[in-house]
């Protein structure tokens, strides 16, 4: 928390990995699917109609793009968790910096303390030590630095070699919170945890820009597919809807003008009843 009873940001946690493997659930297949239909549309009074093939294709395109902005809004959640952590690195330095500068004006609130191992957090990819200090009552303290230190950092430091730290009471318990003195001349990206959690918002905002420029451009690949058909379907019908544009044994929907089979009961471009 050093130590005691205020504790900082750093610990040796891990994730917890849960193995969660769910449920096999399965849904039942159906032999009563239904069957891929045209897209209806209707503007400024008109109706518009887009065939089955192109309406499959451009569902699949904003299905797409509403599935990258789910991942998008997935990456956010944690971004928010890790600005919170960083804020509350930020927090727990100005807190102990402001124990060590009470320590250098009043010796009251400088003690010793003992080195007693020293250990690499694999997490945050520095090094951090141990040490132990004596309460009034003779019990031992035990506390850890932040893990700020570099390899070559931490082998300055000696197991049972006394360094100064400062503490938060004159009266030293086990609740007693303490800090080694070097911490105020540590920068703050120095920090494992620190560095570790703005790299995890690198690559969380990247992957968030990335899909979101994927979905907003699907999106409007989409929409141009889209309105390209409507303009060909409106021109189709003006033209079967014009008397000079008659086909001798051709029949065409009167509502999307596409060529339908006399036989048919509904067309195959736009789903409408003949």
């Amino acid at each position: 928390m050093p130590s005691g009873s205020h504790g900082g940001h750093h610990g040796s946690h891990r994730g917890g990995g849960s193995n969660f493997r769910g449920s096999s659930f399965r849904s039942g297949s159906s032999s009563s699917r239904r069957p891929a239909r045209p897209m209806t549309l209707f503007f400024f009074g008109r109706h518009y109609y887009v065939p089955v093939e192109k309406a499959s294709a451009i569902r699949g395109l904003y299905s797409l793009a509403f599935v990258l902005l789910v991942f998008v809004a997935i990456f956010m959640v944690p971004l928010f968790s890790l600005k919170s952590d960083i804020d509350k690195i930020k927090v727990d330095r100005q807190y102990y910096i402001a124990m060590i500068e009470n320590a250098e004006q009043d010796s009251d609130y400088l003690k010793t303390a003992k080195v007693t191992d020293k250990f690499y957090h694999e997490d945050f990819k520095k090094w951090y030590i141990t040490y132990t200090i004596q309460t009034d009552d003779g019990q031992d303290l035990n506390g850890y630095t932040f893990s700020v230190y570099t390899f070559d950092e931490v082998n300055q430091f000696v197991i049972g070699q006394e360094v100064p730290v400062a503490v938060n009471s004159k009266e030293v318990t086990l609740q007693t919170d303490s800090i080694t003195m070097d911490y105020k001349d540590i920068p703050l990206e120095s920090d494992g945890e620190f560095i570790q959690a703005n790299k995890q918002i690198k690559v969380l905002m990247s992957l968030s820009i990335i899909g979101g420029t994927a979905s907003v451009s699907i999106i409007v690949i989409a929409t141009v597919l889209l309105f390209k058909r409507m303009k060909k379907n409106e021109l189709e019908k003006t033209l079967a809807e014009d008397p000079s544009f008659k086909e001798e044994g051709v029949t065409r929907c009167k509502y999307c003008g596409s060529k339908v089979d006399p036989t048919d009961k509904s067309c195959k471009n736009c789903g409408a009843g003949l």
